[in-house]
Parts: C-alpha cells; sequence; structure tokens
C-alpha cells in the first residue's frame, strides 16, 4: 500500500512513464461520452414527472384518507397498522 501511495504522490523516476493507480498514461485520452439529444433529455424528464405526480396524488389519498383509496388498500391486502 506504502509503494502505491508513494508512486502517486512521486514524480517519475528517469526513463519511467508517468502511470495513475490505474495503470493507463497521463498523457492517454479520457473518453468523455457526447450529450444525450434534446429528445431523449425530455422523455426522461417527461417520465420522471409522470412518476413524481403519481406518487404525490397517491400518498394525498393515503393522508386525507379518501373512502376509495382506503378500500383499494384493504383490498390489496394490507394491515390497518400500515394504512393509519
Amino acid at each position: 500500500m506504502e509503494l502505491e501511495i508513494r508512486e502517486l504522490f512521486d514524480p517519475p523516476a528517469a526513463g519511467r512513464s508517468a502511470t495513475s493507480a490505474k495503470g493507463m498514461n497521463m498523457t492517454d485520452q479520457v473518453h468523455v461520452p457526447e450529450r444525450a439529444s434534446r429528445w431523449k433529455v425530455r422523455a426522461g424528464i417527461a417520465l420522471s414527472t409522470i412518476a413524481v405526480l403519481f406518487l404525490l396524488f397517491d400518498s394525498t389519498g393515503k393522508l386525507l384518507k379518501v373512502a376509495p383509496v382506503v378500500a383499494g388498500t384493504e383490498q390489496l391486502g394490507y394491515p390497518e397498522s400500515v394504512r393509519q
């Protein structure tokens, strides 16, 4: 372990290439992924918004103890301790 740490902080000796802990040369190119297309970003936002709105709607119905929501929860078989 000490040798690895020393290699990270010490400059390379003569004739030795500068390498990181992963074995890549410091001069190697790093692959940067391309930015997602606009429609993919918008589709992700739309799907996330739908999920969040559903969860808000569902939790609001359970907190306000709306009769159809309570009946549906009972039909699913959840015990009363979970419904309170």
